[in-house]
Order: C-alpha cells, then structure tokens, then sequence
C-alpha cells in the first residue's frame, strides 16, 4: 500500500474517532442537564396560613423578610413579591420547601429553610 493511502485512511480513522467522542460528549451532556429547578424539593405545601414578618434588612444583620407558618416556624422565601414584603402580612400561600437553608444574621450558626413561593395572597 502507498504510503500516501496510509496517511489518508489514518486521517479518515482520526476523523471518525474524534466525531465519535464529540457525538459521545454531546450525549453525555446532553442526559446530565437537569431541566426546571435545579435545588432539590420536599413535596409541596398549599393553602398555608402564613405571616410575613420583617426581621430587618440583611445588610444590617438582619434576616430580611421571613414567612412564619406557625409561632416557631420561619422560612425564607426565594422569590417574595415587592407587594408582599410588609411587616405582619396576613398571607395563604403554597410553596415548595427547598433542601438549601439561607444563612443570615451575625451568627454563623443561623440557617433558615428556604421556600420557594408557588402562589401567594393576601388574606
């Protein structure tokens, strides 16, 4: 075989080898994307009686706005509407219970559940 063939057929081979490990490559990011929300949550909650309560803005070692479900249960909520950050809000709401916590406050040690709001009105 001439050593012109050769080099042609091992360009060929290497061509095919890389688009299988491009095709492969693709393939293996393809199914390891994780579609929607990509923190992990508890079933949802729904038609929860809560309380907004203002505990002070975070840049002054406060929590922010927190929504307390009973008289010891505080949650942070991921995406609060600006409507409803006011201090002692009456609110119903449905939410997802994330597996993350929001650390806040001077103490280190202080970590907060965190919620993310599916439906939220005032009551």
């Amino acid at each position: 075989m001439p050593r012109k063939d050769k080099k042609v057929i091992m360009r060929k081979f290497r061509i095919l080898i890389s688009s299988v490990v491009g095709f492969g490559l693709i393939v293996i990011i393809a199914l390891s994307c994780n579609k929607g929300n990509t923190t992990a949550v508890k079933p949802a909650m729904q038609g929860i009686k809560a309380t907004i309560i203002n505990t002070g803005a975070i840049a002054a070692d406060g929590c922010g706005y927190l929504v307390q479900t009973d008289s010891v249960t505080f949650y942070h909520a991921d995406n609060l509407p600006t409507a409803f950050q006011k201090d002692k809000l009456n609110v119903a709401l449905s939410y997802d219970v994330s597996t993350s916590t929001f650390q806040c406050g001077m103490n280190p040690n202080t970590h907060i559940p965190v919620i993310h709001i599916k439906e939220i009105k005032i009551r």
